[in-house]
């Protein structure tokens, strides 16, 4: 029989939320395993072309975890956020421009490659003895025991005190708990890639509003981005196979701003969808990230909430790390669900509305432009909405509160 190896606390994930949650916990002696399904990032060079566009409560959590200095100068500050509406057949009908420093900031986000945000977490992870963090590793199932959970994996068994499901939208870990979830498909997937381009970003997000989806833009520097495109998915898998489509279609829905294009990266696609769990705590178990909450790519909506999770709860540990772990999990339930909630029907709403290609909708769509435009005072509202957090900040997401 195989020897149960136990811990203070077990995350099963390796995403950036269970990563950031090892290191916060272990950086306080908290005993911590990390089951992590991925290979070590050090051991491959390969990016998928996916990048995070963190906020600045993000970037103060990196910080205050010791690796945002590492990989800032890998980041690119986004300014502005710009949003085109385009009518059929493929004409621009309006825009409407965010700027961060009408609001007093520095920046509307920081963009960065999710390989090297995930290499950085893992090095820093590999120097503090109180996280074992095992790679390639896959969690079969978990099974409910008097003192917690015991974890089965390919490389063992292991049991803590309280187990935390980071292990994304086919989440292992809550199937185990019995925690039911509610799914949305949206019919649509995203394209993921980089490129090169001739014209300057001037650090601006440029997010194009088709009917078919958002086509987006997002700055790695001044001649490079990062690109999301949302189409319907059986539109996707054709762009995907054919590289010549691809190129051609690219170049009619930039609507040929940003000059000649060169593809760095190989384009892959994910599906879109909504999923939220009926819950995110059950006995001396927790749900972080997308195991609970699953949106869409909307204004970097997704991984900074997913951050939240993170920094919310080993806040909560580290602060209560003697009391029942239950009573802490119910203290993270009610800080957590105003501002999930908030983000699942706000992101909703505006992929929905953006959408609607009927003329009643283009009108509305044109009219809310033009109010933005002619009311600064409203705009500016707006991207404080966007930034803004139900219940406050935790300190690990304000700025000089090393962990």
């Amino acid at each position: 029989m195989d020897k149960i190896q136990k811990y203070d606390v077990q995350i099963v994930g390796g995403g950036l939320a269970g990563l950031s949650l090892a290191l916060a916990l272990g950086k306080n002696n908290i005993k911590t395993l990390l089951i992590d399904n991925l290979e070590d990032p050090n051991k491959t060079n390969k990016t998928d072309g996916r990048t995070t566009a963190l906020m600045e409560s993000s970037v103060n959590y990196l910080d205050n975890l010791g690796i945002w200095k590492n990989i800032k100068q890998n980041s690119c500050k986004i300014s502005c956020m710009r949003i085109i509406n385009i009518v059929p057949p493929n004409k621009i009908s309006d825009e409407v421009i965010f700027e961060s420093n009408k609001i007093g900031i520095n920046a509307l986000a920081y963009n960065i490659d999710n390989h090297i945000l995930r290499t950085e977490l893992c090095n820093e992870i590999s120097k503090f003895k109180s996280i074992k963090h095992l790679f390639n590793s896959k969690c079969k199932n978990a099974i409910q025991k008097n003192d917690g959970w015991v974890v089965n994996t390919d490389k063992g068994k292991y049991s803590a005190k309280l187990t935390i499901g980071a292990d994304g939208r086919s989440s292992t870990i809550r199937k185990c708990a019995g925690i039911n979830f509610k799914k949305k498909d949206y019919n649509q997937s995203a394209i993921v890639f980089n490129i090169n381009h001739t014209q300057n970003t001037n650090n601006t997000s440029t997010e194009f509003m088709y009917p078919e989806g958002a086509f987006t833009f997002v700055p790695m520097g001044k001649n490079k981005s990062a690109i999301v495109w949302v189409e319907q998915t059986d539109q996707v898998n054709k762009l995907i196979l054919n590289n010549k489509l691809l190129k051609q279609k690219f170049i009619q829905k930039s609507q040929k701003m940003f000059g000649e294009i060169e593809i760095l990266t190989k384009p892959k696609s994910f599906p879109l969808s909504k999923i939220i769990a009926e819950t995110n705590i059950s006995d001396k178990l927790c749900l972080i990230g997308e195991a609970h909450h699953g949106i869409t790519p909307v204004a970097a909506q997704g991984l900074n909430l997913s951050l939240r999770d993170s920094a919310i709860l080993a806040e909560l540990i580290i602060k209560n790390k003697d009391d029942d772990f239950n009573k802490i999990l119910i203290s993270y339930n009610k800080k957590r669900l105003k501002d999930i909630k908030t983000r699942i029907i706000g992101t909703d709403i505006f992929h929905n509305f953006s959408r609607f290609s009927n003329p009643i909708s283009i009108g509305i769509k044109s009219i809310a432009t033009n109010i933005l435009n002619r009311m600064p005072q409203a705009k500016n509202q707006l991207m404080k909405l966007g930034l803004s957090f139900p219940d406050g900040l935790p300190n690990m997401m304000r700025k000089n509160n090393k962990i």
